[in-house]
């Protein structure tokens, strides 16, 4: 089969996904592949809200439905034996990922589709097409530029002077559930939202936080693989996750992720906007841009990314 491979480049908040999947509720089958299980559950819920017939199948959940068209997995469980009529593949920097990085090579190469759509980071390009091209397939190429601007905040902030729509974001269990607390202390109830977190607790906090039931949240890296959220800043408290088991930096492919929280386009928040009255966006940094130096999560001053 020759496949024809359309390639969508961007940073966050620049629709590559949203113009994959436009394709994708046009075809009569379909597959999308995510990095996470909820964000798979959401194009599941979104693909049925369009009158589509969609399964879901993630490590965690299978939800098969009689006489489906399309299915929403995570990258690991794609069929290589089911054809499609279109793919889309998404967040595919994480090819270069250590641990699960195999999977969107194998989805890339063995996926049974004659038109697939890779969604990844501008620093993914070579690998990419290098790739597309061993395998004698054609590559288009469509570069998508940032709807708004992203700016880096000058001075740290006290974490405990949140605001409503902020994200905090660490990288490690035990991080989150500290900064958890610490906000609780203060009278504000956080959203969390880890690896490890059960599916449906997991699922109920992302509920909680999108109606507005919660004003802020506190997250590993996890959120920032294409989730939707209305986040208004973004507040790092570390850049790498040292005291994590394995180690990940700013600069692997969740790393510039986490800063791209983490609403996508097409998409509006169920609530008021902030003060500028611009709405929420996500943001992410440049690989090549080196961080400042940044203290650990547990020390009250950090630095933050806000959106003006």
């Amino acid at each position: 089969m020759h496949r024809r491979f359309i390639l969508h480049l961007g940073g966050t908040n620049t629709g590559k996904t949203y113009a994959g999947f436009q394709r994708l509720k046009q075809a009569k089958t379909g597959v999308y592949l995510a990095p996470l299980r909820l964000l798979a559950l959401e194009a599941q819920e979104t693909l049925l809200d369009a009158g589509v017939d969609c399964s879901l199948s993630t490590g965690e959940e299978e939800d098969r439905r009689e006489g489906d068209t399309h299915l929403a997995a995570t990258a690991e469980k794609l069929d290589l034996k089911r054809r499609y009529e279109a793919a889309v593949i998404d967040e595919c920097q994480m090819i270069a990922d250590p641990q699960r990085g195999y999977a969107w090579t194998r989805a890339i190469l063995g996926v049974l589709s004659p038109e697939v759509h890779l969604c990844a980071a501008p620093e993914a390009k070579q690998l990419l097409v290098r790739l597309i091209e061993s395998c004698g397939d054609s590559v288009e190429v469509a570069v998508h530029e940032r709807a708004t601007p992203l700016l880096c905040m000058s001075h740290p902030i006290d974490y405990q002077r949140v605001q409503p729509g902020d994200a905090l974001i660490t990288f490690s269990k035990i991080g989150v559930l500290s900064v958890a607390e610490d906000l609780r202390q203060s009278g504000k109830e956080p959203a969390i939202i880890y690896g490890a977190l059960p599916y449906a607790t997991r699922r109920k906090q992302m509920e909680g936080f999108l109606k507005g039931d919660m004003e802020y949240i506190v997250s590993t890296d996890a959120i920032g693989m294409g989730l939707n959220l209305p986040i208004r800043r973004i507040i790092f408290m570390a850049w790498s996750a040292g005291s994590c088991a394995r180690r990940r930096s700013s600069r692997s492919p969740a790393g510039p992720a986490a800063s791209g929280c983490i609403t996508r386009a097409g998409w509006e928040p169920p609530r008021t906007s902030p003060p500028s009255g611009r709405g929420w966006r996500r943001w992410s940094r440049p690989w090549n841009t080196p961080w400042p130096a940044s203290p650990t999560w547990s020390s009250r001053w950090i630095s933050t990314f806000w959106r003006s």
